[in-house]
């Protein structure tokens, strides 16, 4: 039993990996780089970390405008993920929150693409100094939620998403199988939202988990 729940967006609450990869495939050809480990390197954080690490010879905050230019030139490829909009739907607007890496104008878009509502509390990248895998994103979101991270259920996909929400606290319930966290960390691994639903009564129960 759960206060409240936060999602991550990006591959948990939307299948955004067609716009990412045609967006990185664009850039990483524009600078003749490795476009394989640029996919493995971004994901999860935040464009600025991601340029900085892989990247570090160019200019950050002019490659972040253009990557992120690049995305949202892609937003058709971005669709909900099985069961996402109906599940969120469910929530009252107090019990839940989203804590992505990416910055507000790729967030909203993408929840409007995926015909899902945006919360009370939507953690962006340009909210916190330190982005995933640190805690700080979760760690603001609870506290905007009101609550404590003990008592909150985070869905996360990607490694650095769910080191961020283990290290503030929560549990997890890892959404796909691109992570390489071990399953006794996790409260459950899911491919998506079919077939779950909440019981909603002061505290939020889930049902419909698979062991």
């Amino acid at each position: 039993m759960y206060q409240a729940f936060i999602f991550d967006l990006d591959g948990t609450l939307v299948d955004s990996s067609r716009a990412i990869s045609a967006a990185m495939t664009a850039w990483c050809q524009r600078h003749d780089l490795d476009l394989e480990r640029a996919l493995q390197v971004c994901q999860g954080t935040r464009t600025e970390d991601f340029v900085a690490e892989f990247a570090p010879h160019l200019h950050v905050e002019q490659e972040v405008k253009h990557i992120e230019a690049l995305e949202n030139e892609y937003l058709d490829f971005v669709e909900p993920l099985v069961g996402a909009e109906a599940f969120v739907h469910s929530l009252a607007g107090g019990q839940w929150g989203i804590a992505t890496s990416g910055p507000y104008d790729i967030a909203f878009p993408r929840l409007m693409k995926g015909n899902l509502p945006v919360p009370r509390v939507l953690v962006t990248a340009e909210m916190v100094s330190r982005g995933k895998p640190h805690p700080e994103p979760y760690l603001l979101a609870c506290e905007q939620l009101g609550v404590d991270a003990q008592e909150v259920l985070v869905f996360e996909d990607s490694d650095a998403g769910i080191e961020s929400a283990l290290s503030a606290g929560c549990d997890v319930v890892a959404v796909g199988y691109a992570h390489s966290v071990s399953r006794d960390r996790l409260v459950a691994n899911i491919t998506d939202y079919a077939g779950l639903s909440v019981q909603n009564t002061e505290r939020l129960i889930l049902n419909g988990l698979s062991e």
